[in-house]
């Protein structure tokens, strides 16, 4: 199943400080299925770089922000990644999680991306 337009989710964990792993429901079927969802606009270090403890300060600060809060997604390029995640501007009600961690945790490890598009 795909997630295509916006939808609420439940956590399931924080993958690293850019991708989550997250519950959805489909509102008419009722059928859940998880997905990994790759946060827009930004591009955490990786965990099995050479940054890899700027990597595990990003997934706390990402978990910080998602951690017991109602979660939505919006998806804005059709289909998976190479790695099998959509890519989606996350929110809770706080506002879009890839700005909070962009304008709260100024570090160099947040890299914009270029070319996101939001699909309303």
């Amino acid at each position: 199943m795909v997630i295509r337009e916006r939808a609420n989710v439940e956590l399931i964990r924080v993958i690293d400080g850019d991708t989550i792993l997250v519950r959805y429901t489909c509102p008419a079927c009722r059928i859940s299925f998880e997905k990994r969802v790759r946060l827009a606009e930004i591009d955490a270090a990786e965990l099995d770089g050479p940054e890899r403890g700027q990597a595990l300060l990003a997934r706390e600060q990402l978990a910080g922000l998602l951690t017991g809060r109602n979660i939505w997604i919006v998806p804005f390029r059709r289909g998976e990644d190479c790695y099998g995640r959509i890519r989606a501007r996350v929110f809770t009600d706080e506002g879009d999680v890839s700005r909070l961690m962009i304008d709260r945790f100024k570090t160099p490890l947040y890299k914009p991306l270029q070319g996101s598009k939001l699909i309303v």
